[in-house]
């Protein structure tokens, strides 16, 4: 329950830090936690063999890039940035992979005894939104949340080099430069998937 949480308090942080209706602010938060739990967002893998590819996968990737993102903002460079809108981009930056995953056993030989063995697995499906990895997800948080620019570059850029094609380069450089958040997310995000 970590998860739904954070996301209520940043909300909430949000909403009381703006001029929201507060007649209207429990709802819409209410609706963003009931969207998720019909999702398979609390027990979806993060990829099919990468990272974190076992049952809630997912929200354990996420919760370890918000723990990253908390211990980054102790670097000078990040200090100026939001606890919220840090918070935010780390709990919602894959979204885009909610349903993207479908389990299925698969076949793997045992090296110990030579046997075909079945293993659980997971295979990737058509995604729901055909908008790239990072606009995907920025596009979902969107419908539950007001996303400042800087958000939206953090979580739109947040694959780094990796998610960006020749065209998108420059755009690409000048949100890492404009925005710290935009680097911290990547920072983050990379630092999660990375084993030492």
């Amino acid at each position: 329950y970590m998860y739904e949480s954070l996301l209520t308090g940043v909300l909430l942080t949000r909403a009381a830090t703006r001029t929201h209706d507060p007649d209207t602010t429990w709802p819409r938060i209410e609706a963003c936690l009931n969207w998720l739990e019909s999702t398979d967002f609390f027990t979806a893998p993060a990829s099919s063999i990468y990272h974190d590819s076992y049952p809630s996968g997912l929200l354990d990737h996420c919760l370890r890039v918000y723990n990253n993102i908390i211990d980054l903002w102790a670097v000078p460079k990040f200090a100026k940035c939001d606890i919220t809108s840090m918070t935010i981009c780390a709990l919602v930056h894959d979204w885009c992979k909610i349903g993207l995953y479908e389990p299925y056993m698969r076949n793997v030989k045992n090296d110990e005894t030579g046997v075909w063995e079945k293993v659980p697995s997971y295979k990737r499906k058509t995604p729901s939104f055909i908008l790239g990895h990072g606009v995907s997800s920025m596009y979902m948080a969107s419908k539950f949340i007001h996303l400042s620019t800087e958000e939206a570059c953090a979580i739109r850029w947040h694959m780094g080099r990796f998610n960006v094609c020749e065209s998108e380069i420059n755009e690409f450089q000048e949100a890492n430069e404009r925005y710290p958040l935009v680097l911290m997310t990547q920072f983050a995000d990379h630092l999660s998937i990375t084993k030492y």
